[in-house]
């Protein structure tokens, strides 16, 4: 009843969105081979699942307390259960850890066939998925309760970061073992780069442990775990999965893929390193970091668009392009907001005579989900629907509704980045050229953050949709006559 009832409300909004389907069963079992273009190969690849679930559950719970939290901005007097910042500590740390979470069940999808065998334990890989499911929970319940260390970004107590390294060591530890357990005749994409950026993850996430008592030390490796961590140790890791992805869901030539592939794998290695410096203009460093910082952080997003550019060109002429088309959609989302919204406006807004106006602004929170969701939001959702379209538990997972979910994802992304940027720059204005009043300028800006809440409850729901697709296929599944008549 839950699922019928959802497809009828779906199909009354969005017309696209599929209700009770009147196909042939043989018609519906055609519709489904050609999303499902391949089975599991190796037994140990079904950990993935699990990933892909926590990963979209989680994503849901982080974007209705966000949307709820944005109200806020426009009516000061709402009653709320949590003050801003412990709020907002809840949602930074959401928002870096779901994609994460997505992203390790791609790794652990795609392994297996890049070496020819199962993982080394898939007992340590669902140990690793329950320790970071409980971890981020209670993550959560101290945030709440209010036990933080007060290091923006980094607030969690010692013990949970504790555990989050564990799990992260068991990553590395498992997916290392299952590299070297045997001899394969070539370093594929995703080999090289985890073997390079696991190793960095290790130690860049280090200094998100210690608390150093001068400050401007303290900022400064706390940005190699915010900043390096993710867009070197991580990203290098992405760049192979994404590799690998393109490969497998286009027919275009891996020779062509790979070759922007190690250009991309160097320069992740070279720019994440000195991208940071645009962090340390307020922290007390020379100057000369701003401008190190502005150069290699613009240079970043380049050569992860060319390899999804190079890979679509390739399949319009061959016409080898996935019938997994939401998955191919969301990868080229996650490399247009890589380039323009993390590497152009980061650059953009970095630029020291501009950013001695913009700091602090609304205009870093446009920049900020351009940049994090826009990027490794969009790549673990094109994970999620890779990797569960193959799982006989969702078989009635439905690509069209994974079709208006990216488009109301990316449209709310839109009006919230826009309205936050126009909001950002008034701000600037109003607050550090004009010189009024903070909390005038506050006021004045609620009509933008009104704006910016419609766009966020568009954003909900776009993840709401596959979460609630996914859970409504898993609780309550339909029997096999219905789903031949309803399948896609």
């Amino acid at each position: 009843m839950f699922r019928w009832l959802f497809r009828k409300m779906m199909a009354l909004f969005f017309p696209a969105f599929p209700g009770k389907r009147t196909n042939s069963s043989e018609r519906a079992r055609t519709n489904r081979k050609e999303v499902k273009e391949k089975e599991i190969v190796y037994p140990s690849q079904r950990v993935a699942y699990k990933y892909c679930v926590g990963a979209a559950v989680f994503f849901a719970f982080q974007v209705t307390l966000a949307t709820l939290a944005a109200l806020e901005f426009v009516f000061p007097d709402l009653p709320v259960p949590l003050p801003a910042n412990l709020g907002r500590s809840i949602h930074v740390n959401l928002s870096m850890f779901w994609p994460l979470l997505g992203i390790m069940g791609g790794i652990y999808y795609v392994l297996p066939e890049e070496i020819g065998d199962d993982l080394y334990s898939p007992f340590l890989a669902n140990l690793q998925f329950w320790l970071m499911a409980l971890t981020m929970l209670g993550i959560i319940g101290t945030l709440a309760l209010g036990f933080t260390t007060g290091r923006e970004y980094l607030e969690p107590i010692l013990p949970l970061k504790l555990a989050q390294g564990l799990a992260l060591f068991i990553f590395t530890l498992n997916v290392t073992v299952t590299l070297f357990k045997r001899k394969f005749a070539a370093w594929h994409p995703t080999s090289t780069s985890l073997v390079l950026g696991l190793g960095l993850s290790l130690i860049l996430y280090l200094p998100a442990l210690f608390f150093f008592k001068n400050l401007v030390t303290d900022e400064f490796f706390k940005f190699w775990t915010v900043h390096i961590w993710w867009e070197s140790s991580l990203e290098l890791i992405v760049t192979g999965l994404v590799t690998t992805m393109l490969i497998l869901m286009t027919r275009v030539d891996p020779g062509l893929v790979m070759k922007y592939y190690y250009v991309e794998a160097v320069l992740v290695i070279l720019l994440g390193f000195f991208g940071v410096g645009h962090h340390y203009f307020w922290i007390g460093l020379q100057r000369y970091w701003v401008y190190i910082g502005w150069i290699f952080g613009v240079l970043q997003a380049v050569p992860f668009f060319f390899i999804v550019w190079v890979s679509y060109t390739a399949t319009l002429h061959k016409k080898g392009l996935s019938s997994n088309s939401v998955a191919f959609k969301f990868l080229w989302a996650a490399a247009i907001w890589n380039l323009a919204g993390a590497g152009l406006f980061g650059a953009v807004t970095s630029i020291p005579q501009i950013n001695v106006y913009t700091h602090g602004t609304f205009l870093v929170s446009s920049h900020a989900h351009l940049a994090l969701f826009g990027t490794y939001g969009s790549l673990a959702m094109a994970v999620i629907y890779f990797v569960l379209v193959q799982w006989e538990k969702l078989e009635m997972l439905s690509i069209r509704a994974g079709e208006v979910a990216f488009w109301l994802l990316n449209t709310g992304l839109t009006i919230m980045a826009l309205s936050l940027g126009l909001a950002g720059m008034l701000q600037a204005y109003l607050w550090r050229f004009v010189g009024l009043d903070f909390a005038v300028v506050q006021g004045l800006l609620k009509p933008y953050l009104a704006v910016r809440s419609v766009g966020a409850a568009l954003f909900a729901i776009g993840a709401i949709i596959p979460a609630w697709d996914i859970l409504t296929n898993l609780i309550f599944p339909l029997p096999p006559r219905a789903a031949d008549a309803t399948r896609n």
